[in-house]
């Protein structure tokens, strides 16, 4: 049993990691939908930096992004490790 615990929190982590990460879905069919109501958060970092040409905001909000991932991810991992 235990080793189909660590499968499963590595399915766990790399779902995760994948729903922040939702993008060419939202830009190939609705490009934010009507009034911004399917944004995803990637979709948001994207439309900041390359449609309102705030690089440095979107390259900002990208590194957070990716420093909030990481640590949710190291989360999940040490929850798994205490089973």
């Amino acid at each position: 049993m235990g080793q189909y615990y660590a499968y499963y929190s590595l399915y766990l982590v790399i779902t995760t990691i994948n729903s922040f990460q939702c993008f060419a879905l939202i830009q190939l069919l609705t490009s934010g939908g009507p009034n911004h109501s399917t944004d995803t958060v990637m979709y948001y970092i994207y439309y900041t930096a390359f449609k309102l040409y705030k690089y440095g905001y979107g390259n900002a909000m990208g590194v957070v992004l990716a420093i909030f991932i990481g640590l949710l991810s190291a989360v999940q991992f040490f929850a798994a490790r205490k089973r």
